[in-house]
């Protein structure tokens, strides 16, 4: 199966958390929505369309490298408001699961 994702995300950031002059930690709010396209060849061939909706939470820790540069260890959960099941008849090919939790590491920098 094939699944594309078109989707525009808001995070929402009030609180900033100094741990001394280099970390920090940022708890967050997280909406997206948009649509979600699938397609597959096994079986009968069939492509399918939906809208996404996810509200969820997470927490950031950074620490910064040098100039606008800071290092990011993020950890974040997801409920799936609103998903697709791609169906093919009455078979299953794809279910979204309703409660989706991920972790991120990374380097940004901050403009502003």
């Amino acid at each position: 199966i094939s699944l594309r994702s078109g989707l525009a995300a808001l995070d929402l950031m009030p609180l900033r958390v100094a741990l001394g002059a280099r970390w920090e930690l940022r708890p967050y709010a997280h909406v997206e929505a948009g649509r979600q396209w699938a397609a597959w060849q096994d079986g009968p061939r069939g492509t399918r369309t939906g809208p996404w909706l996810a509200i969820g939470a997470g927490l950031r820790l950074s620490a910064k490298v040098g100039g606008c540069v800071s290092a990011d260890l993020e950890s974040s959960a997801a409920y799936i408001a609103v998903r697709n099941r791609f169906l093919e008849t009455q078979q299953v090919v794809h279910r979204v699961p309703h409660l989706v939790v991920g972790a991120t590491l990374g380097l940004r920098c901050a403009l502003w």
